[in-house]
């Protein structure tokens, strides 16, 4: 059994435009034998740009589509999109006006009538971590981010989770209590004596240094703050924390049988936030050496008389780098003991089994994987705790995935500002392209992000008949 995937193609690629843009021109004054201006000359000298302008926007995707609802997808598979964007017309022309020079003499004679072009692709870095809008677009592209495991992520925190407290670590932590308050009452003793010292050095006519001496011996030094903070941290908080859980088991009972029995064999859908994060940063800088003859402009396709600056122009290329990833699941799970439907829910093995799937009682493969010692480091470098969790979740409670998918999306966003303090204003061209990385990772069955629907047991095609869900896969 397969799904109906149409996978669909798209490769936007806006075509290039053949302009020629006239940016302006110079005019250059007549002036007499003493100097003075008589006249605006009329022969002037046009600068323009011409050729052909990169598109401003580029994009290929892939996108696998399943069967339409009322004209509408509501159901797919694994996306990938690649997307840059010019926020700015290439062809056009920016900051139109008129700038006049002063020579050393503070006198006008020259004056420029237009505008700028925009920056050329080197100025916004060809680097790995960019493109260009005439660049080979890949969906193989290293620009688009990898999901690593944040499909399983999104299984793990969309998934529901029977229990309102963990019973056996609230147990394993009751064995290091007596340590716990060894501890504590030592760090209360070194606090004290830091602050008091021993009375037998102000009684015995010990001298003040001694006195001094005294107190830093039995001030609360790093080692024992460390155990002071780690007691704190990593022991009376956890403690705390599981008391109150079980606490809240005795006192809302009844309110947690009724949630669980409500959501018991229905789909539940749950969105998270698996990732988020913002980078700011300055790629390069530039400020021209003081010049007396002209400086170079990014945005002209020429250099400019020095004479028309207060001060030489300068150019910024920051990047705004933002990353979001999210996870949506929908789920169903199946106790017996919380089914209303059945005889076995009034029975009194019903009654200890909600109890104990409640409180987190129950023996489950998640405890015994997490009994054992150092998994907590074998967790930090893969994620073989969240399968010995998953495979709990499918054969003690029947969880079914109806679908579940994890999103990331990088938006690259690089501004270029060019600043030129002429002597009619101060000019700033700011130039904006933005690279747009997105990808979805779906489940290939309900069982998960790497089972398909041909490797399913019988025991798992007898859930998803049990649920119906067999007959409603799109």
């Amino acid at each position: 059994m397969t799904f109906v995937q149409n996978p669909r193609v798209r490769d936007l690629n806006v075509a290039a435009k053949r302009k020629t843009n006239y940016l302006g021109y110079f005019i250059s004054a007549q002036l007499d034998g003493g100097g003075n201006f008589i006249q605006w000359l009329q022969n002037t000298v046009t600068h323009h740009t011409s050729g052909a302008f990169p598109p401003q926007k580029r994009q290929i995707m892939r996108d696998e589509l399943h069967h339409r609802t009322n004209g509408r997808f509501l159901t797919g598979g694994d996306m990938k999109s690649l997307k840059l964007e010019c926020l700015y017309d290439p062809s056009g022309v920016y900051g139109s006006s008129t700038y006049i020079n002063k020579t050393s003499t503070g006198k006008t004679n020259r004056k420029y009538v237009g505008g700028f072009t925009a920056p050329s692709d080197s100025m916004f870095g060809l680097d790995s971590d960019f493109i260009t809008p005439t660049s080979t677009f890949s969906l193989t592209s290293p620009l688009i981010p990898s999901m690593g495991s944040y499909g399983d992520k999104a299984w793990s925190r969309t998934k529901p989770k029977l229990g309102e407290s963990q019973f056996f670590n609230f147990a394993a932590e009751l064995r290091e209590w007596p340590m716990q308050l060894k501890t504590t009452a030592e760090g209360f003793h070194y606090a004290w004596k830091s602050i008091a010292g021993d009375s037998r050095y102000y009684t015995r006519g010990y001298s003040r240094s001694e006195r001094i001496a005294n107190e830093l011996k039995h001030a609360m030094g790093p080692r024992e703050a460390a155990e002071q903070f780690l007691n704190v941290a990593y022991g009376w908080l956890p403690f705390i924390g599981d008391l109150q859980k079980l606490a809240n088991v005795v006192g809302y009972w009844h309110n947690y049988v009724v949630k669980y029995t409500k959501y018991n064999g229905v789909p539940v859908r749950k969105a998270v936030s698996l990732f988020d994060d913002t980078q700011i940063t300055q790629l390069s800088h530039v400020d021209n050496p003081v010049s007396g003859i002209s400086y170079p402009m990014p945005c002209f396709p020429v250099s400019w008389p020095a004479d028309f600056f207060v001060s030489p122009p300068s150019w910024t290329l920051e990047q705004i780098e933002t990353t979001h990833v999210s996870g949506v699941g929908n789920f169903t799970y199946y106790r017996p003991e919380f089914d209303v439907s059945t005889s076995y829910f009034d029975t009194d093995w019903a009654r200890i089994n909600r109890f104990l799937t409640i409180s987190g009682a129950r023996i489950t493969p998640s405890y015994l994987y997490n009994a054992m010692p150092w998994t907590w480091l074998v967790d930090w470098f893969s994620n073989l705790g969240d399968w010995v969790e998953f495979i709990g979740d499918v054969w003690q409670d029947s969880l079914v995935c109806h679908y579940c998918y994890a999103t990331q999306r990088r938006r690259r966003l690089r501004t270029f500002t060019n600043t030129l303090p002429l002597h009619s204003n101060t000019v700033s061209l700011r130039f904006a392209r933005l690279l747009d990385a997105k990808e979805r990772k779906s489940n290939t069955s309900p069982f998960g992000f790497s089972l398909s629907w041909d490797g399913l047991s019988a025991r798992q095609y007898g859930i998803l008949s049990a649920l119906g869900i067999t007959r409603s896969r799109r």
